[in-house]
């Protein structure tokens, strides 16, 4: 069996634990019922019809160990410290050990607790939820130390945040020539006449159907520029699917269009984001996954994603005032992103000199100054299909 936290203390009863560490989080209204169980009150373990060897490796069991295994250590940790320092009290001791590490681990340690109690009573929270419960403790000072410790929490188990019923608050939503269909016996969704929003659990996309009549797959950086074209039916201009995240892509929307792609393998994929370093950073999300998360970060990669625009090209008539002046930020993403995996795409890398030497860059409404308001989709459509059909020679 893999031990996880601290080696030499995987023994113990999980029944006598469950007892014991199950009450740190009752407020059951707080969190949304999970469909994977058939019975109220049954749990996680209980349901699951698995050998036993698997069941030792389950997501609650491996949380269990966690928890048991932090436990044991700290109080290992404070036998050892008090011997070496009889005078001093135990508070003041937790004071000295207060480093960045230690808040770090205590902080993962309460997230365990957290997704113990999902798991256990087949619930399922967002991470703003997460915040919400725990904002009034001193160890979390803003939802980002949350989102940190979660994602410190799945890697020390190996597991993606979904398997400890963590879901996002997801931003994305859908538009253009798709149906999809949430489940077996759910209604059919036509995308072109309204808008999806992409559900937060991913897990959840796996009972999805989708059908198209689209030639491509678009992913959309900004929400103002995919509002705009599902509102001019850019999507009937070239037959193609829509997707946004409405700035840097949260995991749910990634899983989304990785689902999609996958469904219709056969569809080019493109991105339209901003003319500057964090439009590309963008782009290379979607692509290539995210560097943070070394486990799960390139599990929703789209390695066949292509920078489509905003190109330098599309710019060559824009007025000066439509560029803004690269910042020192801009000029040291540019240098992080030649070091990664966008060295090995020439054209990608075109672009980052280009913005380097001519020391502007430009967002993608840069380009109403050239087609005004009515054009503009019609001046996107025209290049997509340009593009489109110069990539299939």
């Amino acid at each position: 069996m893999q031990s996880f936290g601290f080696p030499g203390f995987d023994s113990y009863s999980h029944q006598g634990f469950r007892e014991t560490h199950s009450q740190g989080f009752t407020d059951q209204s707080f969190f949304e019922p999970a469909p994977l169980l058939e019975q109220p009150g049954q749990s996680y373990a209980e349901n699951l019809e698995l050998p036993l060897e698997h069941l030792e490796d389950c997501p609650l069991a491996r949380i269990e160990r966690y928890i048991a295994n932090w436990m044991a250590e700290e109080s290992l940790s404070q036998m050892q410290a008090t011997s070496d320092h009889p005078s001093q009290s135990s508070s003041s001791l937790i004071a000295q050990a207060s480093s960045s590490q230690a808040v770090r681990n205590a902080r993962v340690y309460q997230i365990m607790l957290v997704a113990h109690e999902l798991v256990l009573e087949g619930r399922k929270a967002t991470q703003r939820d997460i915040w919400y419960r725990l904002q009034h403790t001193t160890m979390f000072g803003s939802s980002t130390d949350v989102n940190n410790a979660i994602r410190d929490a799945a890697n020390a188990l190996e597991l993606a945040r979904e398997d400890l019923n963590i879901i996002c608050s997801s931003r994305g939503a859908l538009a253009g020539q798709l149906l999809l269909q949430s489940g077996p016996q759910h209604a059919w969704i036509d995308c072109t006449s309204q808008t999806y929003a992409i559900p937060g659990d991913c897990s959840a996309l796996s009972s999805f159907s989708f059908q198209t009549t689209a030639c491509c797959i678009v992913i959309v950086e900004k929400d103002a520029i995919f509002q705009r074209l599902a509102e001019d039916h850019f999507f009937d201009m070239v037959p193609s699917i829509l997707l946004t995240a409405k700035g840097m892509p949260d995991m749910a929307t990634r899983a989304a269009a990785h689902a999609i792609c996958s469904a219709f393998p056969h569809l080019p994929v493109v991105s339209i984001v901003d003319w500057n370093p964090s439009g590309a950073t963008i782009a290379g999300v979607y692509k290539w996954g995210c560097n943070h998360n070394h486990l799960h970060g390139a599990r929703f990669a789209l390695p066949h994603l292509q920078w489509f625009g905003l190109r330098s090209s599309m710019l060559e008539y824009a007025p000066e005032d439509s560029f803004l002046p690269m910042s020192s930020r801009d000029l040291a993403l540019v240098r992080n992103l030649r070091l990664g995996q966008m060295q090995h795409e020439p054209s990608w890398l075109d672009e980052l000199d280009m913005m380097e030497s001519s020391g502007v860059k430009a967002e993608i409404e840069a380009l109403y100054s050239v087609t005004g308001l009515q054009g503009f989709s019609v001046m996107l459509a025209d290049c997509l299909l340009s593009f489109l059909a110069y990539d299939a020679l």
